[in-house]
């Protein structure tokens, strides 16, 4: 079951987010009912928020409308989620399900007891270093979206996938380097590839050069490979492609060039 199959679980009756909140002061409100929905409502001044008890699936990119937001606290009781240090994991700690884009912090170490990522866990968030855990496996979709102050990403060993569109629209972001050991994955000039690098996965957003070379190895570009790349003016393909992904090139002005 992927990432967003999980966080998408209802073990309940869905019951709407804002029609279940109870406003205590301007800047926080409490969650009530088993289900947290995205509504079109903005929510600017919101600093904290208290998760109770009874809360059980909460709808990936849920927390994107919360540009203030510092704190996510979890009821003790809560059988399905818990905070660390106001960061909204699962209850094990395994899975890392939202950092909040309204702090200032700069860096931030996942623990080591998480193995995955879920589908916006950083989305827009200020932070410039992530230590991903040396137990990490999966990332989600968008996990590091428009995160536009990242500039560098490690990923570990043990990381066996990465969601297409991962780390889209990191403005900033330059390189993505692999463990040396990964089974999964590999890089090329802070560009990411699988192993093998018949695949291109990820060419970083705030990459400056104007062209690239698509290696020879190369046969497929992967969904959204190049989304974003806001410095790139056209790319020569060295060998034969057989695949372009879904919105390969979307956001860019690239012109690409074939043998």
């Amino acid at each position: 079951m992927n990432l967003s199959a999980r966080i998408f679980i209802a073990f309940g009756v869905c019951v709407l987010i804002m029609t279940g909140c109870q406003k205590s002061t301007e800047q926080e409100i409490m969650v009530l009912g088993e289900v947290m929905q995205q509504t079109d409502s903005e929510n600017e001044n919101i600093k904290r928020i208290e998760i109770t008890d009874e809360v059980k699936t909460i709808e990936e990119g849920f927390f994107l409308r919360y540009n203030s937001l510092e704190y996510i606290n979890v009821a003790e009781e809560n059988e399905y989620f818990k905070s660390i240090n106001g960061v909204l994991y699962t209850k094990d700690g395994s899975a890392v399900v939202a950092y909040p884009i309204g702090r200032t912090e700069t860096e931030y170490i996942i623990p080591e007891q998480c193995v995955a990522i879920y589908s916006y866990a950083f989305a827009e968030s200020n932070l410039e270093n992530i230590t991903l855990s040396e137990n990490m496996y999966e990332i989600g979709y968008a996990a590091f979206e428009r995160c536009d102050k990242l500039q560098e990403i490690h990923i570990p060993k043990g990381v066996y996938h990465i969601s297409p569109g991962a780390f889209c629209n990191c403005s900033s972001l330059v390189e993505i380097s692999v463990d040396e050991s990964n089974l999964y994955y590999s890089d090329v000039e802070g560009v990411l590839f699988n192993s093998v690098q018949d695949t291109l996965h990820t060419y970083p957003s705030g990459k400056t050069e104007k062209l690239y070379t698509v290696p020879k190895s190369c046969r497929m570009l992967g969904d959204y490979s190049f989304l974003g790349a806001q410095f790139l003016e056209e790319i020569n393909v060295a060998g034969e492609l057989e695949s372009v992904g879904r919105a390969a090139f979307e956001e860019t002005n690239v012109t690409v060039s074939v043998p």
